[in-house]
């Protein structure tokens, strides 16, 4: 990789150091610039490397000079920016937006070339070239993708679902940017001649195609669905039948790509990888309850404490019946239909959303990307056994032999009716939730919850008399409710939180007694709901591993071994909890903050070490020699007499260079002077 990083760096355009800040709109007025020719493994020897990557070169030569001993045949492998499986080059872009954070930027107009390579397709190259042995020292190990930095960015936003457009910064905004001077390279490779070769036909076993996708042995006939590498690859030959190689050299061994087409074709397959090398897998939560119970707001805890999508039902109805969509046009004629119901007080309903339509809505919700990559947290759904049926299982064929022995069905002449194959209902895979939590709040405190939402009364109160008490009769003591259906269709125990019950109202006490009051219950609920939360990470992290490359969520995981749920805390000791909980939460931050600091502190360091030793080396020297020289004569004008020195010493030095290289070319006549490099 230090001969691809140095021609990188010897790479960089010129116009992208002009460029200054570019929004999204002035992005679309991309200048025409040409792009810079494709350089060949044969054109090793014209590389000029940056001078912070000279070194790299000194031990590149250093290393083909090992040829001349005899002992040792060396090759020098030049990659472009690996990529796939566990390398951490694209590591910080990759965490950006599977977190979908703000930070994915485009440094200039993005128009620029960058080289890049698989690590399996690095891997095999070298492998290759300790099989064949080719005569050629120096090999690019770049794929064919040819993609620009825009083209990278938007392919990984795309995938992770970043939900905003993709701003461009100027170069100078961007200088201490992790991966900014790799980023603004501009160069075209061309794969090694060993990468050329075209692979003959092989059929692939599927199983061996899947344990090469996870990781287990070597790939070399297949390649994960979205990549390049399970069809044969375009080549540059038509085969080994077209080389023309001579009767006494050997033909090449087929080179097996992994994702010939680059990154952004194969985008899909490299973030599985990504999610796959760094343990990420999503973690998925429910909250159901009573409608206005506190489902919400136990949701909205657990999304913060994991960086979930927090799906509130009423919220995905509002969004979908807004669009233009076949579900939306579905979903508002559903509630055309329910408000007439409502209004003709002789009318037999629909009283409600049909369970089918609320399952197809929010299965469309958890269809995003955000959602498959990270999870989901499920608010306020289902609150029925009919809406639990249609959203966690789904009807498949019976296998053989497990299908009840019934009679055959025959029709009114007897004769026999033929049916398709039996079909039971098994969970819907890939969808359902690591965790579920139970909550029931007592009614005046779900019709508190909707009155704060100003709304008169006469659009909400029937739906929820008739919802509350549907769902009173299906989750009465000794009912087969949701919880019973957790437990024995998906096999989850759900975490029960049982709402504190609010104090009777006083109307001697005032106002201010009022206000008093509601904010110690506020307090309290906010207590139980917390409590909940610590009780339902524990649960699900005992059963499953949660990497979401985050903190650890605060909370003892054994809070329900210490607290028992059925005591309810005081006023002033949920109020000091209270305090002493956004104490913690106020160190945390500062801590977090402190160390922030640190990290940016190290990387300006680190940035900024080149620059030091470019100064250092080629400008302090003759700097410092200069003020000596002043310190020594004190002119009357020291500014001035510094510049006709430096202006002096400059013309100096390029004399001694061009007598430097006149010595050179009459020592060599026969000699050949290398191009320009890259």
């Amino acid at each position: 990789a230090a001969g691809g990083d140095a021609a990188a760096e010897g790479g960089i355009g010129e116009e992208d150091a002009e460029d200054g800040s570019a929004s999204a709109q002035e992005a679309a007025k991309v200048p025409v610039r040409p792009r810079p020719r494709v350089l060949k493994s044969e054109d090793y020897i014209r590389r000029m490397p940056a001078p912070k990557f000279q070194e790299w070169r000194t031990i590149e030569t250093l290393t083909l000079a090992l040829k001349e001993k005899g002992a040792i045949r060396p090759y020098v492998v030049c990659a472009g920016l690996p990529y796939g499986n566990g390398e951490d080059a694209f590591l910080g872009m990759f965490r950006a937006a599977w977190m979908t954070r703000p930070t994915l930027r485009v440094i200039g107009h993005g128009l620029n070339t960058i080289p890049l390579v698989h690590v399996r397709d690095a891997a095999r190259l070298v492998r290759h070239i300790l099989e064949e042995k080719p005569a050629l020292d120096y090999h690019l190990a770049v794929d064919r993708g040819d993609a620009t930095q825009r083209a990278i960015v938007e392919a990984v936003a795309k995938e992770f679902g970043i939900p905003y457009d993709i701003r461009s910064v100027s170069v100078p905004e961007a200088l201490l940017a992790e991966m900014a001077d790799m980023l603004t390279m501009d160069l075209r490779l061309e794969p090694s001649p060993l990468m050329q070769a075209a692979p003959a036909a092989v059929e692939v076993d599927p199983a061996a195609a899947d344990a090469t996708a996870a990781g287990e042995g070597d790939a070399v006939a297949a390649a994960p669905p979205g990549t390049a590498g399970g069809a044969a690859p375009p080549a540059v030959g038509e085969g080994a039948e077209g080389a023309d190689c001579g009767d006494a050299v050997e033909k090449p061994k087929a080179f097996r790509w992994w994702c010939e087409a680059g990154l952004a074709a194969n985008i899909h397959a490299v973030g599985g990888e990504f999610c796959r090398w760094r343990r990420l897998q999503p973690v998925r939560f429910c909250v159901v309850g009573a409608p206005g119970s506190g489902t919400a707001e136990l949701g909205a805890m657990m999304a913060e404490r994991y960086n979930l999508p927090h799906m509130v039902l009423d919220d995905l109805i509002e969004e979908i019946r807004n669009s233009d969509s076949e579900t939306g046009k579905l979903v508002r004629d559903k509630l055309a239909e329910i408000e007439a119901a409502l209004a003709n007080p002789k009318g037999n309903g629909p009283y409600f959303v049909p369970s089918a339509v609320l399952a197809k809505v929010v299965l469309e919700a958890v269809a995003t990307k955000p959602s498959l990559y990270r999870g989901y947290v499920l608010s306020g759904f289902p609150q029925f056994l009919e809406d639990a049926t249609e959203l966690f299982l789904e009807e498949r064929p019976a296998p053989p032999g497990t299908e009840p022995v019934v009679e055959e069905p025959k029709d009114k002449k007897g004769k026999k009716v033929e049916e398709g194959p039996k079909m039971i209902q098994v969970p819907r895979l890939g969808f359902l939730p690591d965790g579920v939590a139970l909550v029931h709040s007592p009614e005046e405190s779900c019709l508190a919850r909707l009155r704060a939402k100003d709304l008169p009364e006469e659009q909400w109160m029937p739906t929820f008399k008739k919802k509350m008490e549907r769902w009173q009769k299906e989750n009465a003591d000794g009912a087969a409710g949701l919880a019973d259906f957790f437990q024995t269709k998906i096999s989850l125990e759900p975490v029960v939180v049982n709402e504190p019950v609010p104090p009777p109202a006083d109307a001697a006490d005032g106002g201010a007694a009022d206000e008093g009051a509601a904010e110690a219950r506020a307090l309290t609920v906010d207590y139980v709901f917390d409590i909940a939360a610590c009780e339902l990470s524990a649960k699900v992290e005992a059963v499953k591993e949660v990497n979401n490359l985050m903190p650890p969520p605060p909370g003892p995981k054994g809070m329900q071994a210490e607290v028992r749920r059925e005591e309810v805390p005081t006023e002033d000791e949920a109020k000091r909890k209270r305090d002493e909980e956004e104490l913690r939460r106020k160190r945390e931050r500062e801590e977090k903050l402190e160390q922030i600091k640190r990290d940016e502190l190290s990387k300006l360091e680190k940035h900024s070490e080149p620059l030091r030793q470019y100064l250092m080396s080629f400008v302090v020297p003759t700097i410092t020699s200069g003020l000596v020289e002043v310190c020594r004569t004190q002119p009357d004008d020291p500014v001035g007499y510094l510049a006709e020195y430096l202006a002096a010493y400059a013309q100096l030095s390029r004399k001694r260079s061009k007598a430097f290289r006149g010595s050179s070319s009459a020592a060599s006549p026969g000699g050949s002077v290398g191009a320009p490099g890259v």
